[in-house]
């Protein structure tokens, strides 16, 4: 039997996700301000804190909504490329 799953339709999966983003969003704003707060050139940090918040958002998009596929076989599900026993 072979099925997909998407995991922007599974609760625990698409929090489990959107804390990972968060926190990479989190950590990489306070580090952006850190170095505005110690002279840096606010424009540019402006410009990186930008385009990684747009490619996050770009991560987050594909894998919340990238479709999965599964198979049954015998006592394993096979999702490529790991195998787990039932």
């Amino acid at each position: 039997m072979i099925w997909s799953y998407r995991a922007i339709k599974n609760p625990a999966a698409r929090k489990k996700w959107l804390m990972l983003i968060t926190a990479l969003l989190i950590i990489f704003f306070s580090y952006g301000a850190y170095r505005v707060l110690t002279g840096e050139n606010w424009i540019r940090i402006a410009l990186l804190l930008v385009l990684f918040s747009l490619f996050i958002f770009l991560y987050a998009i594909i894998t919340l909504g990238k479709p999965r596929y599964y198979s049954i076989d015998d006592d394993f599900i096979i999702y490529k490329p790991f195998k787990t026993r039932l």
